[in-house]
């Protein structure tokens, strides 16, 4: 009779607690939620926002946008403008540098006179002159002006533009899967840290259960109504729930820093929301491979270099044809900054290709044979993409059926420890036997949150490998682009 009464006191006791306990976990809950609550959908906008590696392909795709504007401007003619100024230092009486002592009047005669002025006028004079006259100008401005425009280059600019444009292409459909990969793997980050979440509480509980069966253990084993194996059994469990709770928080950090430094945001204060995710896939492998046909990059990223190697293959078929350039020049030159009585020139160059040893005819043969290899490549491609697609769509499946599984595990693990309870309560059962069966639910609870996470992260995986998950969250990707 006294162990009855004991018995139902304590285990009034336990039940108080346990709905205590909680309560007060559901409460702080809903007020931590209330103040700092973050969705999926928040975390995905700051990891498309912050993500480095989505800089790196946005830095990446600007430099293809410039190689393409590029392209363009070479239609464009090149005009170049030069100018100088040249300043000699000359005599400083101007003359011709060389030092004749002329003759004294006083010791010539009248003829001799004569016959010096004659020379003077008649052949130092005009060679004086001369010498003036080819003298030049201290001051010296040269200026001029250039215009090249390429009138026929044997297509090339035309290739040129064109390949650029698909390397643009090509740039864009890589930004397009490294944004695909980021919001994958930010999603899996997310659902890392409500399961984290989740395994905290059930272990906060699970560790609060066991310090009542210590206690109660305790009393039991002052009463004489148990042995002291009951109470080091129940010691021995608190060790191990102590262990597993530390691990847990632990576990709950990590992930969120792991979040936090992929999406570059502190995390640490926020509380993460259940993602309202509702998706049912389709689960027709011919459907799904045709999805992932459409719009997977790979197959992308493979007709846009089948077409840059087709163009370049166009550029070497041709290497004779001509190449036309007109070339315009004006210049000036004078002893003043002035642009008058210039002269000019235009030339058109015509220049060909008339023997290349062959190398053209080369080129294009490894061209050829570049085609042959991407032939291959989407073959294999096609073949793992279709493995692919079957894998995740049978683990899919298997998740499923785990979810639904767990889900009944969780409602057996249940019905199990009300009769346990209800065995304790008879007196039949002893302390140890319901913490046993509390400890069998726990693990239930993990494992039925587990395999739902893990069915909805392989859905998502799905959407990845199918090429559906930015358009899955357009809403966040457009508003990041915006």
């Amino acid at each position: 009779m006294k162990r009855s009464v004991i018995i139902k006191v304590e285990r009034d006791k336990l039940l108080k607690k346990t709905f205590i306990t909680g309560l007060i976990f559901f409460i702080i809950s809903l007020c931590v939620c209330a103040e700092e609550a973050i969705s999926l959908e928040d975390v995905l906008k700051l990891g498309l926002k912050n993500n480095k590696a989505i800089k790196e392909g946005e830095i990446e795709l600007k430099k293809a946008e410039i190689d393409l504007d590029s392209s363009r401007r070479a239609f464009y003619p090149e005009i170049s403008f030069s100018t100088s100024y040249t300043r000699l230092f000359l005599d400083d009486d101007g003359g011709t540098g060389i030092d004749i002592e002329p003759p004294d009047p006083a010791r010539l005669d009248d003829q001799d006179m004569y016959l010096l002025d004659y020379i003077n006028k008649n052949m130092v004079s005009p060679i004086y002159g001369a010498f003036r006259a080819m003298q030049p100008y201290e001051d010296n401005y040269q200026t001029s002006i250039s215009i090249q425009q390429p009138i026929y280059l044997g297509g090339k600019l035309r290739l040129a533009n064109k390949q650029a444009g698909k390397a643009f292409e090509l740039s864009e459909v890589q930004f397009n899967e490294k944004i695909n990969e980021v919001l994958f793997s930010i999603i899996q980050s997310y659902y890392g840290v409500l399961l984290a979440e989740e395994r905290v509480k059930i272990e906060e509980e699970a560790f609060n259960l066991l310090r009542e069966h210590k206690r109660i253990a305790e009393v039991s084993l002052e009463a004489g109504l148990s042995i002291k194996t009951d109470l080091l059994q129940v010691e021995i469990e608190e060790s191990r729930a102590m262990y597993s709770l530390q691990t847990a928080r632990n576990d709950l950090k990590m992930a969120r820093k792991m979040l936090g430094n992929m999406i570059g945001h502190d995390l640490s204060k926020y509380s993460f929301l259940e993602p309202d995710f509702d998706y049912d896939p389709e689960l027709d492998l011919e459907l799904q491979y045709q999805r992932a046909r459409e719009r997977r990059g790979e197959f992308k990223l493979l007709n846009i270099n089948k077409e840059m190697l087709e163009l370049s293959l166009e550029t070497e078929s041709n290497p004779y044809l001509p190449v036309l350039v007109l070339i315009g020049n004006y210049q000036w030159q004078d002893n003043e900054l002035s642009f008058d009585n210039g002269t000019g020139s235009i030339t058109f160059s015509l220049s060909m290709n008339i023997f290349d040893k062959g190398l053209a005819k080369n080129t294009a043969d490894k061209l050829r044979n570049d085609l042959e290899k991407l032939k291959l490549q989407r073959s294999n491609l096609e073949e793992m993409i279709r493995l692919e697609i079957e894998d995740i769509l049978l683990t899919i499946e298997e998740n499923k059926n785990n979810m639904e599984l767990q889900a009944m595990n969780l409602e057996r693990a249940q019905e199990n420890l009300e009769l346990e309870e209800k065995r304790y309560q008879a007196g039949t059962a002893t302390n140890i036997d319901v913490m046993n069966a509390q400890l069998v639910l726990k693990q239930t609870k993990i494992s039925k949150i587990q395999s739902e996470y893990q069915y909805q992260i392989s859905v998502f995986q799905l959407l990845k490998n199918t090429g559906l998950l930015a358009e899955y969250f357009q809403e966040v990707v457009y508003y990041v682009e915006s």
